[in-house]
């Protein structure tokens, strides 16, 4: 197996012979055509082994299809803008909160955050290179690039243009510490388990001496209260307690008896019909008037039956709102503080749940406090929790598009039920993109607002972008820079001022594919648009690959990609996140040091690609042993052909083992051609390995090493020779997208000399040839199989070692004389003969006979087998190669044992490539053991 340095080697005379460029040139003119879309990463650091998780697929795809002859369009590009940047940027400055970014300075911030963004760039590069990738890094793409972010304008000019486009007053997911809203998309991901209080208030019905009894997880939403809804549907009973009469759902009774411990006596049950609009006297004082209003959305399942509705702090709340005409107070403002409210002002909005709760026991509203456990949304960038309060966003509308999204991805391959069906639900679910960011460092929102009118002027060009006033020479698209410009405006010749908003990062990524073709023309674009295929993270269903296809569908009106196959996360043991700096995660480099990149990219071929994958050493195992039986069978074929003078030449005549073999290799190429077409590298991997393991290396490598001698002499040497480096080189083709590394040096260590081109990356995929699938021999095979299977079984309950031969087998079926030459060569058994009866005097199983005793000829035989053993052993242990003959010196003074070596001494000689001597000597140094009689040997 090739260790780190021997990987680097390779990568150098990659580098060194342009073995990439040279690939790409040859394919160039190809009509084949393969076209990737490489979702851009955030270069934030440099790559751990989970990043390597699906670069490494990628790669598999990608030097798939320039094996199979087709032209790529294979650009990488990197993510450079957003929160993730300026908030790495922000705590490498020591800076608390905007405020001091724009103490620090506007422009020299923007400035700071594209070197932060470039800084580990080449890293990410180095470390891709490192595990195999090839892709055109001369070419790559950045998102800061003026015309990277000026293809993100036309694309919400053409939104605008088809009134897609709006600024609206919404309830938003907001991140305090970012200061900023987060979108829907974002939000899917952020959710994690924390523990809240679970608050039951008791709101007092203005005019009566009732309670509504209402329930929350959210003490500080109180303070935006406005209404309280109630189910119409439903039952709700008056209850007596402590000397109160207090309202809730009459189903509910029983589990707020249970968290009492208290009975709980019903003295009237009502329909919700008849609490509808009960004016109640909010505990916080207000002139406004709050009352109960109908909504379908309560339900019995928990809580009470009465849900406090504050229109400002929910997405149902804030629909709830409209419709009722409600009040809506926000009383949380962008730095999460309590705002818009006479009693707890300015606390951090999950302190002053405990202000409330403290406050309503003081008041004697406080029914009953708990804590629960729940899933909480949580910023997906700083790991904030999220308040959700109205804020005026741009969003574009997903509505009108919705019906056209869903046909689009019922048309694209998804590889996986798992990840159609999240997609399908996604979509189904869509609410508004909210596309703007109230931070500094993104692509500025090309939307100018006249100050005195309110017309909206969105800018697509950087033709209308030129007739701005005040715009900055060697200017960027920028908020330092945009801020300045001004337009005036066509409708009443007021000035335009541009909104102060940031575009949303996943708007960035979502105009990848025509950001990174403008300006090739729409030939070009036509060629590689749509992407034939993408390969990325399972949440990226609801991330790039939603954001991509909103675009495709305004801009080019369908998908921009055709096949998907989606990831999921390499985790430690315990299924955590890897992460550097958690100190469960190995770089790339200490990951190449310490198993071999080949290993690596291995290893995750065959794991599934949906599910997350824990990660351990031990789990390396298996895959490195695996492909050490494929580097030793390779090194195995080099080893003999070059002993017996291999010349390319071709062979016509091939024994019924060397066809076995052919068949199938070429059922193994048809096998994996068509799951790599069709994007399951996993079965595709699996039956290559189940290819080079069992067939190759276990099965026909053992049967025709009687046949890799110089002194053999039969008409199909020279046959199995051609065999033999067909099917190792074929089988080296077949893994070198998996394992590129040790195909190229095996490749190099004898195959080149054979072959036209410098590199096995160069060389065309290998093409099944259907002629050559012979599915009767493969069937005679496998039942020849199972009856060595059989008889090493009897061998073994008998205690007889295969090296011990023995006379006679019979078999039920009938199979050729070659299938019957293989079970007697495998199991050592003389003659293998077909019977039609049982035979007596022999030991049987599944109708297999065996004559399990030994004749003193048999016994001879075995004593030399051991003897030879013992030789070969002798040869391991001091290195000799082999075809190195080496003089050997046997010692012993059993005069059996002299005799039997002195009448056989040629043989042994061939066998065991030696120049044998004998003394008469005693030694104990090997103890030889032949049908239960011991015998004492040295060798020197």
């Amino acid at each position: 197996m090739l260790d780190d340095d021997s990987e680097k080697k390779i990568l150098s005379f990659w580098k060194k012979g342009k073995i990439f460029e040279k690939l790409k040139e040859k394919n160039k003119k190809s009509n084949l055509r393969f076209s990737y879309f490489d979702g851009p990463p955030g270069a934030n650091g440099k790559q751990h082994i989970g990043h390597a998780f699906n670069r490494v697929l990628k790669d598999i795809y990608m030097r798939f299809y320039a094996l199979s002859g087709h032209a790529q369009r294979s650009q990488p590009g990197f993510d450079c803008m957003g929160l993730p940047v300026e908030l790495q940027v922000q705590k490498e400055l020591g800076f608390n909160n905007k405020e001091d970014i724009l103490n620090f300075g506007l422009r020299k911030f923007e400035q700071e955050c594209m070197k932060a963004a470039t800084k580990y760039v080449n890293d990410f590069i180095l470390d891709s290179i490192r595990m195999g990738m090839w892709m055109n890094w001369d070419q790559t793409y950045y998102t800061y690039d003026n015309d990277y972010i000026m293809t993100q304008w036309s694309f919400f000019k053409k939104c605008h243009e088809k009134k897609l486009l709006y600024k609206g007053l919404k309830v938003v997911p907001w991140c305090s510490n970012c200061e900023s809203t987060c979108s829907q998309l974002e939000v899917s991901e952020g959710y994690k388990e924390i523990s809240d209080p679970s608050v039951y208030a008791k709101f007092k019905i203005k005019g009566k001496n009732e309670y509504l009894l209402v329930w929350t997880t959210t003490p500080w939403s109180l303070l935006g209260n406005t209404a309280v809804a109630l189910n119409p549907e439903m039952d709700y009973s008056l209850i007596g307690h402590e000397g109160e009469k207090i309202w809730m759902g009459a189903k509910l009774i029983e589990k707020i008896e249970s968290k009492l411990k208290t009975k709980l006596n019903p003295i009237i049950t009502k329909s919700g019909k008849d609490l509808v609009g009960l004016e109640y006297e909010f505990y916080l004082g207000s002139k406004n008037k709050r009352k109960t209003v109908p909504e379908s959305f309560v339900t019995d399942d928990e809580g009470t039956g009465f849900v406090h509705i504050a229109p400002a702090h929910g997405e149902n709340d804030y629909e709830c709102g409209i419709k009722h005409e409600l009040e809506s107070i926000c009383a949380v403002n962008q730095k999460g503080k309590t705002d818009n409210t006479e009693l707890f002002k300015n606390i951090y909005f999950r302190d002053a749940s405990f202000e409330i709760m403290k406050d309503l026991k003081e008041k004697k509203l406080l029914f009953l406090k708990e804590n629960i456990k729940h899933q909480y949304p949580h910023c997906w960038r700083c790991d904030n929790p999220l308040v959700y309060r109205t804020e005026k966003e741009w969003f574009l509308k997903t509505g009108p598009l919705k019906n056209k999204f869903l046909k689009e991805i019922k048309k694209i391959d998804w590889n996986t039920p798992h990840a159609k069906n999240s997609a399908e639900n996604w979509y189904s679910n869509l609410r508004d993109w909210c596309i703007s960011r109230k931070r500094y460092y993104d692509g500025a929102l090309p939307f100018w607002e006249c100050e005195n009118c309110g017309e909206l002027k969105v800018v697509g060009s950087y033709e209308e972008l030129s007739k701005a006033k005040g715009l900055e020479k060697n200017y960027r698209l920028f908020k330092s820079y945009m801020d300045k410009a001004e337009f005036k405006c066509i409708k009443c010749s007021g000035i335009m001022h541009r909104v102060p908003e940031v575009a949303d990062v996943w708007a960035d990524s979502a105009v990848m594919p025509y950001a990174t073709m403008q300006g090739k023309g729409k030939e070009y674009f036509n060629k590689w648009f749509p992407a034939d295929f993408i390969l990325e993270a399972r949440e990226q269903i609801i991330h790039w690959f939603y954001t991509m296809m909103y675009a495709g569908v305004v801009m080019e009106g369908k998908s921009p990609y055709k096949s998907v196959v989606c990831t999921g996360m390499i985790t430690d043991k315990e299924g955590n996140k890897l992460s550097k700096s958690k100190g469960n995660a190995l770089s790339l480099e200490e990951a190449g040091k310490k198993y071999g990149i080949d290993n690596l990219r291995y290893y995750y071929a065959k794991l599934p690609t949906w599910f997350n994958q824990p990660f351990a050493e031990e789990l390396l195992k298996t895959p490195k042993n695996e492909l050490s039986i494929l580097y030793n069978s390779i090194v195995y074929a080099k080893t003999y052909l070059e002993l017996m003078g291999y010349k390319n030449l071709e062979s016509k005549k091939f024994d019924d083992y060397s066809k076995w073999i052919k068949s199938r290799l070429n059922k193994t190429i048809k096998i994996a051609t068509e799951k790599l077409s069709t994007h399951y590298h996993r079965e595709a991997i699996e039956a290559i390995k189940e290819f080079f393991i069992n067939d190759f290396s276990r099965a026909y490598i053992k049967l025709i090493r009687p046949k890799l001698k110089k002194s053999y002499a039969g008409k199909d040497k020279e046959s199995t020779m051609q065999t033999l480096y067909e099917v190792g080189l074929k089988t080296l083709q077949l893994m070198s997208p998996f394992t590129p590394f040790m195909s190229e040096e095996l490749y190099a260590s004898f195959y080149k000399k054979y072959e036209k081109e410098a590199s096995i990356h160069l060389l065309d995929w290998p093409k099944a040839n259907e002629k050559e699938i012979d599915e009767e021999l493969e069937k005679e095979f496998s039942t020849a199989s199972g009856k060595v299977e059989t008889l090493l079984n009897m061998r073994a309950k008998e205690n007889i070692k295969i090296r011990w031969p023995l006379s006679q087998a019979f078999i039920k079926d009938k199979l050729r004389d070659s299938m019957l030459e293989m079970i007697s060569f495998l199991t050592n058994i003389k003659e293998i003969r077909i019977a039609s009866q049982p035979m007596k005097g022999m030991i049987e199983q599944d109708q297999v006979y065996l004559n399990a005793k030994a004749t003193d000829e048999l016994k001879d035989e075995a004593l030399l087998s051991e003897v030879s053993r013992a030789i070969q052993d002798y040869r391991k242990q001091k290195k000799f190669n082999v075809g190195d003959v080496k003089k050997i010196t046997i010692k012993t003074s059993n005069a059996e044992l002299i005799k039997l070596i002195k009448n056989n001494i040629e043989s042994l000689k061939e066998a065991t490539d030696s120049k044998l001597a004998i003394k008469n000597e005693a030694s104990k140094q090997a103890i030889l053991n032949a049908w239960n009689k011991k015998y004492e040997m040295g060798i020197e």
